[in-house]
């Protein structure tokens, strides 16, 4: 990387993130960091203070910047913040048209082909969230949005390695959809926090049930892929 673009260095921290390369709980390496983006340490550090704003890092005075612990407790508040920032876009997006309908339906006819390779499907999964609330026109929101998918990527792709099937929205999206079409932003809001609240619960209890689920998220962690929605800082 040649440009200490804040937007580039935060999309590739985030990518890192999202794919497992860093490890829960460890802390961040900003001298390797330096040499493999190359980029200087000053923007390096604060890029990495604005994703500890996000929540997708830890800052500890004196001490650097770490990966978030894996524990219960984190895997839970990252599936509940993908449930309020999601949904809070949805209600403050406009009526959608036919475009964005359209935009949507054209996932179909299955958002998790069963040949797809997990990277692939979370990818899709992404895409249709950011496809649904695409007309939110909160910018702020918008990167809490990104940042709430990049939180939850290890995890997602934990237990699509270890067989759980029972994620993503293909199993309630025609729902969200349909009240879109017909205007009701508020309904199709309601749909979405019910199975994402309901997911959060499932997610909690797959980390209950596969401990050391550290191990898992690691082992699934694909090298070189970047997902798309990793967080970025209003330019």
């Amino acid at each position: 990387m040649r440009r200490n673009l804040p937007g580039e260095l935060a999309e590739c921290v985030g990518d890192r993130l999202a794919d497992g390369l860093l490890a829960p709980g460890s802390r961040i390496d900003i001298a390797t960091l330096v040499r493999e983006l190359e980029v200087s340490v000053t923007p390096l550090r604060e890029t990495l203070a604005y994703l500890a704003g996000q929540g997708l890092v830890v800052q500890r005075a004196r001490f650097g910047f770490f990966v978030p612990p894996l524990d219960e407790r984190t895997v839970r508040a990252a599936y509940d913040l993908r449930m309020v920032h999601l949904t809070a876009a949805l209600r403050l997006s406009p009526a959608p048209s036919r475009a964005r309908c359209r935009a949507l339906r054209s996932h179909r006819p299955t958002l998790f082909p069963r040949s797809a390779d997990p990277q692939t499907a979370l990818d899709m999964m992404d895409e249709w969230f950011l496809d649904l609330v695409g007309g939110c026109d909160n910018p702020a929101l918008q990167v809490m949005v990104r940042a709430s998918l990049v939180r939850v990527r290890p995890f997602e792709r934990g237990r699509l390695a270890t067989g759980e099937t029972e994620i993503g929205p293909w199993s309630f999206r025609s729902t969200v959809e349909s009240r879109l079409a017909e205007g009701c932003a508020g309904a199709a809001a309601e749909a979405l926090w019910g199975h994402l609240s309901a997911d959060a619960t499932r997610a909690a209890d797959w980390f209950r049930r596969t401990r050391p689920a550290a191990e898992v998220v690691r082992r699934a962690a694909p090298p070189g892929r970047r997902p798309r929605g990793g967080a970025r800082p209003e330019k």
